[in-house]
C-alpha cells in the first residue's frame, strides 16, 4: 500500500475518533450540573448562619488568618468543577479547596482572590481522583466586613475539552511524520539536534509550576484577557480592550501592546489547561520556533548546516536571552527575538549579495515585512530598537543604501509593513493622540544608570536572578554569555592580525557598539536631557534592552568566524571548536538552570481567581485616575432606581427608572474610547468622564428601561483589519508567484 493511501487511511480512522470523543465532549457539556449543596449547611466556628455569613470586627476580633466558614465536606468523584462564590466585603479576602484525609494531592486548584471591589468569583478545580470530605474554605483576615450569600459547586467540561485537543495534538503529529517521513528520516540528525536545543533552553519548564518572574503576572492577566474576551464572544483580533484588567474597570493594554501571538496560550486555556500549563506551553512554542527559525536564517546566511546549528545554539542558549523567558518572564521581548533573525537575514542579504537584479532584492521584501511585524506585534521598545539599528546600519553602507534597488526595497518593505499591521498601529495611533494615558506624558528618561556594568558582561557564572539595581550583587544576569563573549574577543584578535574579513570587522563593529549601549557607559541621561531624538531613544526603560540586538550581531559574528575556518579548511580546528561551543553551551544552560531554580519561589496558578486582577502598573492608565478610589458600586443622581441585570465582558445591562431632571449614572468602567451608551430602542447618550475616570451618561427625565453599555470599535478600525487581512492573502499569494519566477 502506498505511503498516500496509508494516510488517507490514516485520517479516516482520526476523524472517526475524533467524532467519537466530540460526541462524548457535548454529552460532557451537557451533563454539567450543580452539585446538591446548601450555603446554610456549611459550618463554621466563629458565627451563626442568618439568610447568609456574616462578620466584620466587632463581630470577631483575631490577630491572624482563620478559615470562616467551610463546606460541605462531601464526596466527589473525580473530574474538573466550578466554584462560585457570591459575596461583599471592603477587604479582599481568600478562599481554598481541601479534603480532610490527606488527598490533596488529587486536588489542582489555587487560592482564589475575593476583591473588594467585586460581588462574585468563579473558579475551576481538577480532581485526579475521587475524593472524600471535599471542602471549600473562606478565610477571613479580620480585616473589615465580610458577608457569603452562596457558594455553588457545579461540574464542568474542562476535562473533556482538555483531552479532545490532546488528542488532535497528538494525531497533528502522527500525520505530520506520516506526510513528512521520508524528509525526516534524511534529516534525522538535523532533527534530533535542533530539537536537542530547543529541549536544553526549556528545561526550567520541567518543574512543578512557574518560578517568580519581574513581569509574569503583567503577562499572565494579558493571556486571560484575550481568553476571556472570546469566552464573551469578542472575536475580534486583537481582544482590543478587556474587562479583566482592574477587576472589570477595564485596561486598554491590547491596542498599545501586540497580542497577537498570545493568542496561542489564550486557545489552550479555553481547552482546558491551567494558567500554568498554557504559559508552559507557549515558552516552550516560543524557544523551538526560535530554534527553527534561526537555525534556517543562519543557513541561508553562511549556506553551511554545521554553522548553522552552532549559532541557532549559541542565539538559543544565550544568556540573556534565558534571562529574558524565566527571570524576567518578558513574554512581548524574548518573543520578539524569535524575529530578530528573520530581519538580519533580509537586511544581510540586501548588503551582501553582489547580484544587483531587481529580483535578487524583491525577494527579501516580504522576508523583512514579516520579521518587523513580528516585532511590533510582540513588543513596541524592541521595535524601536531595531528601527534605529536598521538606521545605522543603513549609514554604515551609506553607498549600496543610496541606490535605486535598495531604497525601493526598503520603501516597499516599510509600506507592506504598515499594511501588515494596520490592524493593530489605526487603533494605537488613535488612543496615542484622542486617549490621555500616563505612559506618553512628557518626561525626561534618565536610564543611564539602570545600564549593565562591563563586568557583568563578562560574568558569565554570577547568578542570574535579581532585579534591576545599582548593587551588582543584586542584579541579575546581564550577559550575552560565554560563548558570544569569546568570540567577540576572537573576532579582535584576528583583527588585529589582519585576519578578519569585511563581515567580521562589521559585526564586531556592531556587537560592540550594542554592548556599549547596553552598559551605563553610554550618556543616555545626557542625550534625553539636551536632545529630544536622544531622549525618544531613551524610552526603552533599560538600557540592557540593546543586548538582545547584540546578541544576534555576535551570533552573526560567530558564524563569520567559522566561516573563515572553512575557508581556510581548517578541519583540525573547526572539530574542535563546534565541540567546545556545544559543550559551553550545555555546561552554562545546566548552569542557568541550577542558578534559577537556587532560592526561587516556583507558584502555580490554575485560574483566573488565583491571579491579581487589580492591576497596579499605571502605563495605560487613564491620566489623573486613582486606583485605590476604585468601588464596584453604581452611582447614581436623580434616579430612583438602577439594577445590573447583566454584566458579560464589557457589556453591561441596566434597568433604570424613576429617573428626575438631569438624572446621571456612573458605572465601574474608566472611559475609554469605543464605549457607547444605548437604550433598548437604539437611541445613543454622551458619554462623558465621571468621578475618578468612569463612564458617566445622562438620562433624559421620566426614562424607565433597559440601557445597554458596550465596546464597539469604530468603522475606520474595521477598516484597518481588512486591509490587513487582505495584505497577508496578497502576501501568501504574491510569496508563491515570486518562488516560481525566482526559480524559473
Amino acid at each position: 500500500m502506498e505511503k498516500k493511501q496509508v494516510w488517507i487511511w490514516v485520517c479516516i480512522f482520526e476523524i472517526l475518533l475524533l467524532g467519537v470523543a466530540a460526541v462524548f465532549v457535548i454529552k460532557d457539556i451537557k451533563n454539567n450540573g450543580i452539585v446538591d449543596t446548601s450555603i446554610r449547611n456549611w459550618k463554621s466556628k466563629y458565627i451563626e448562619y442568618s439568610e447568609g455569613w456574616y462578620v466584620d470586627e466587632e463581630v470577631l476580633q483575631i490577630d491572624e488568618p482563620v478559615v470562616l466558614i467551610y463546606g460541605p465536606g462531601i464526596d466527589l468523584p473525580k473530574g474538573t468543577y466550578s466554584v462560585r462564590i457570591e459575596y461583599e466585603c471592603d477587604n479582599n479576602q481568600i478562599c481554598k479547596v481541601n479534603t480532610r484525609f490527606g488527598e490533596d494531592i488529587f486536588v489542582k486548584a489555587g487560592t482564589a482572590i475575593l476583591s473588594k471591589n467585586k460581588s462574585e468569583v468563579e473558579y475551576n478545580i481538577t480532581l485526579t481522583d475521587d475524593v472524600e470530605i471535599f471542602s471549600v474554605e473562606v478565610q477571613y483576615n479580620g480585616k473589615g466586613m465580610l458577608g457569603v450569600r452562596n457558594i455553588a459547586i457545579s461540574r464542568n467540561s474542562m476535562g473533556s475539552r482538555k483531552s479532545f485537543f490532546m488528542l488532535l495534538l497528538v494525531f497533528i503529529v502522527l500525520d505530520v511524520f506520516l506526510l513528512f517521513s521520508k524528509q525526516i528520516k534524511k534529516n534525522k540528525n538535523l532533527v534530533i539536534m535542533l530539537g536537542g536545543i530547543a529541549v536544553l533552553a526549556s528545561l526550567p519548564l520541567l518543574s512543578e509550576g512557574i518560578g517568580s518572574g519581574h513581569d509574569l503576572g503583567f503577562h499572565l492577566l494579558r493571556i486571560e484577557a484575550i481568553a476571556d474576551g472570546i469566552h464573551f464572544g469578542e472575536w475580534s483580533i486583537p481582544v482590543r480592550l478587556s474587562s479583566l484588567w482592574i477587576e472589570g474597570y477595564g485596561y486598554p493594554t491590547s491596542i498599545f501592546y501586540g497580542d497577537l501571538l498570545l493568542y496561542i496560550p489564550a486557545f489552550t486555556r479555553l481547552m482546558g489547561f491551567s494558567i500554568t500549563e498554557a504559559y508552559k506551553i507557549y515558552v516552550f512554542l516560543i524557544n523551538a520556533g526560535t530554534t527553527v527559525i534561526s537555525y534556517i536564517c543562519f543557513y541561508k546566511v553562511f549556506r553551511n548546516k554545521n554553522i548553522a546549528v552552532l549559532t541557532s545554539l549559541a542565539y538559543v542558549t544565550a544568556t540573556y536571552r534565558m534571562v529574558c523567558v524565566y527571570v524576567r518572564a518578558a513574554v512581548g521581548e524574548y518573543s520578539a527575538m524569535m524575529f530578530f533573525p528573520i530581519i538580519a537575514l533580509a537586511v544581510f542579504r540586501i548588503y551582501a549579495e553582489s547580484n544587483t537584479e531587481w529580483k535578487t532584492y524583491k525577494r527579501n521584501i516580504p522576508l523583512l515585512a514579516v520579521g518587523m511585524s513580528g516585532v511590533i506585534e510582540t513588543h513596541i521598545p524592541s521595535t524601536e530598537i531595531v528601527v534605529f539599528v536598521l538606521v545605522l546600519i543603513c549609514i554604515a553602507f551609506l553607498k549600496k543604501t543610496l541606490t535605486k534597488n535598495t531604497l525601493k526595497a526598503y520603501f516597499l518593505s516599510a509600506i507592506e509593513t504598515i499594511l501588515l499591521n494596520l490592524f493593530f498601529i489605526v487603533p494605537f495611533i488613535d488612543y496615542y493622540i484622542n486617549v490621555p494615558v500616563n505612559a506618553f506624558r512628557n518626561k525626561i528618561a534618565m536610564i543611564q544608570g539602570e545600564g549593565a556594568y562591563i563586568t557583568q558582561l563578562f560574568s558569565a557564572f554570577s547568578s542570574v536572578r535579581g532585579i534591576s539595581t545599582k548593587n551588582i550583587s543584586d542584579r541579575m544576569s546581564l550577559t550575552p554569555g560565554m560563548v558570544l563573549m569569546a568570540v567577540l574577543l576572537w573576532a579582535i584578535i584576528l583583527w588585529i592580525n589582519k585576519k578578519a574579513d569585511k563581515w567580521v570587522r562589521f559585526f564586531t563593529v556592531f556587537s560592540g557598539l550594542m554592548l556599549i549601549m547596553a552598559t551605563n557607559l553610554f550618556p543616555w541621561n545626557y542625550l534625553a536631557r539636551h536632545n529630544g531624538f536622544g531622549n525618544m531613544l531613551a524610552q526603552i526603560e533599560f538600557p540592557w534592552r540593546y543586548l538582545g540586538v547584540a546578541i544576534i550581531f555576535l551570533t552573526l559574528l560567530l558564524g563569520s568566524v567559522m566561516q573563515l575556518l572553512f575557508r581556510e579548511n581548517r578541519k583540525e580546528y573547526i572539530s574542535s571548536i563546534s565541540k567546545s561551543i556545544i559543550a559551553v553551551c550545555f555546561i552554562m544552560s545546566l548552569w542557568f538552570m541550577g542558578s534559577y531554580y537556587y532560592d526561587n519561589t516556583m507558584n502555580y496558578y490554575y485560574d483566573t481567581a488565583d491571579l491579581n486582577t487589580n492591576y497596579s502598573g499605571i502605563e495605560y492608565l487613564r491620566t489623573g485616575s486613582d486606583l485605590n478610589e476604585n468601588t464596584h458600586e453604581i452611582a447614581t443622581r436623580n434616579v430612583e432606581e438602577t439594577i445590573l441585570l447583566s454584566r458579560n465582558g464589557k457589556r453591561m445591562e441596566l434597568y433604570c427608572s424613576g429617573v428626575g431632571q438631569g438624572g446621571e449614572v456612573e458605572v465601574p468602567v474608566f472611559n475609554y474610547k469605543g464605549y457607547c451608551v444605548r437604550d433598548e430602542f437604539g437611541t445613543e447618550y454622551n458619554i462623558e468622564d465621571g468621578m475618578n475616570n468612569v463612564i458617566k451618561f445622562m438620562l433624559p427625565p421620566g426614562f424607565s428601561g433597559k440601557v445597554v453599555i458596550d465596546f464597539e470599535e469604530p468603522w475606520y478600525w474595521r477598516m484597518a483589519e481588512l486591509v490587513s487581512l487582505i495584505s497577508v492573502l496578497g502576501l501568501l499569494f504574491t510569496k508563491k508567484i515570486n518562488e516560481r519566477k525566482y526559480n524559473a
